[in-house]
């Protein structure tokens, strides 16, 4: 819950009590420095104004409070960092300290014996917007995807799990989302002359039955990495796909966008091509369908990232999508700059009104999740939850094979299912399926801390707790100094 401060001198903590209440029924929580047992009320203001966490301050002029340097100082911390300052000019009070009158007002009649009765409701909600959680969801139909979260992908490519195993496995999780891959789904192995690597379509309806949403993806992925030069770039390899087995969202079967030189970059060719792709899949598929925004390509393998905030503000503008996906490693270099590039598109997206979502592909890192979604990206995928074995206190990943480093951390997961899954002595439970549900308790464990923290505005605290403060410093830094 977004905190709003509330400054006043000793002799009017009555009246703030009262202005707390009223903050309080707007949905905002007050913070008073009488509250809690505070010892160190101004370190705490220091390091709340610039947050998420705080959207601003209420302080009570009152002859008093206009005398007491303390309070002219809280409320000039408030300021300085660019929140708004309401200021209640208390009875017979004319006007805030001199330095301090700038901003909105609102004259409070109140002694300590009153009630304020909602008067300063109307002011608050005006001044400081709506404080209750608004849940940011992805609808489709009868499910809804609450963001910031991660989707599970499933691969045949140096996972470690084949994909019908992963499938059953991920049953026993029931998680928010799960991205399959078309390639797996129609395709073995290049030169192989087995089935194709996803047969168990029962797990997958039994996951949506269960209420996972299932993303189909193009395959052309898989096909890349095996360097399969027979999979076809076809108007109908999705509609072959869904035609085997049922699914929530398709992202469209996208074609990378051939190299040319900086001076040859066409934002409108981009744009042409990824609506031509979009109108072709959504023209053939019952299921919702998200466009993938490629960035024009670049030589040396780099890619035109600073275009992708119009790309996809006229995607979105044109084909009113429900979610847009880019890949992260079309972002930039290295992760400050990705940030960055995250924000602009964000910050583009939301002058234009737009609300589809963004969905950052390739994303699997729980760090870097956090970071991207400080930014304004909603969903991530990505193949880290079964590549590797990862630390569920630090959320640092290892090696797959480094698991036993810590499986003592069983007893953090809050699945009792999955806990008793990986704690399992009876030798039937095969070891690299305890890794598999070690990583799939704590890698969906990461995207609800996430997104409690960025419900709560509470990003500082999350980053603190996993020793990332400074980073986290530099990346508030670069973000507020976009336009």
């Amino acid at each position: 819950m977004k905190k709003i401060f509330v400054f006043y001198d000793s002799e009017d903590i009555v009246i703030a009590r009262k202005v707390a209440q009223e903050i309080d029924a707007t949905g905002f929580s007050p913070w008073l420095a009488d509250d809690n047992n505070r010892t160190d009320w101004h370190a705490e203001i220091e390091e709340l104004a610039p947050s998420d966490a705080c959207v601003g301050a209420v302080a009570i002029w009152s002859q008093s409070s206009k005398n007491n340097a303390v309070v002219r100082d809280e409320a000039k911390e408030v300021t300085r960092v660019q929140k708004p300052l309401l200021g209640l000019l208390l009875n017979d009070t004319s006007e805030a300290p001199i330095g301090l009158r700038d901003g909105p007002r609102h004259r409070l009649e109140c002694g300590p014996e009153d009630n304020i009765n909602g008067q300063l409701g109307p002011k608050i909600t005006a001044v400081f917007g709506n404080g209750e959680v608004q849940d940011r969801a992805l609808v489709l139909k009868d499910k809804k995807l609450f963001a910031p979260g991660m989707v599970l992908s499933v691969s045949s490519y140096e996972t470690q799990i084949e994909p019908d195993t992963t499938l059953s496995l991920l049953n026993h999780a029931n998680p928010p989302a799960v991205l399959v891959s078309a390639y797996d789904i129609l395709r073995p192995k290049p030169t192989s002359t087995k089935n194709p690597k996803i047969m168990n379509f029962s797990a997958i309806d039994r996951l949506r039955e269960a209420g996972s949403m299932v993303f189909l993806d193009s395959g052309n992925y898989e096909a890349m990495r095996y360097q399969d030069a027979n999979w076809k770039r076809g108007k109908r390899r999705l509609l072959e796909a869904v035609g085997k087995v049922d699914v929530d969202l398709a992202f469209t079967h996208d074609r990378f966008p051939d190299e040319v030189s900086a001076g040859e970059v066409s934002i409108q060719r981009r744009f042409d091509e990824i609506c031509d792709e979009y109108q072709r899949d959504a023209a053939l598929l019952s299921c919702a369908v998200a466009p993938i925004i490629h960035a024009p390509r670049l030589p040396g393998n780099l890619y035109f990232h600073d275009g992708l905030p119009e790309i996809c503000c006229r995607v979105v503008q044109a084909l009113d999508p429900p979610m847009i996906a880019v890949a992260e490693r079309e972002l930039g270099d290295g992760l400050m700059e990705r940030i960055c590039t995250v924000a602009k598109i964000r910050k583009a997206l939301d002058r234009q009104g737009a609300n589809a979502f963004l969905h950052v592909l390739g994303t699997g890192n729980p760090i870097t999740m956090a970071f991207l979604s400080l930014a304004g990206a909603d969903f991530f995928d990505g193949l880290e939850w079964c590549r590797t074995a990862i630390n569920g206190k630090s959320w640092r990943l290892y090696h797959f094979q480094q698991w036993d480093l810590f499986a003592s951390q069983t007893g953090l997961i809050t699945s009792s299912e999955i806990a008793g899954l990986v704690r399992s002595q009876t030798g039937v439970m095969p070891w690299f399926m305890k890794v598999a549900f070690h990583n799939m308790a704590f890698f969906l464990q990461a995207s609800d801390e996430i997104r409690n923290h960025h419900i709560d505005g509470r990003y500082e605290r999350l980053f603190a707790d996993k020793d990332l403060w400074p980073e986290f410093k530099l990346a508030k830094e670069m973000l507020g100094g976009l336009n």
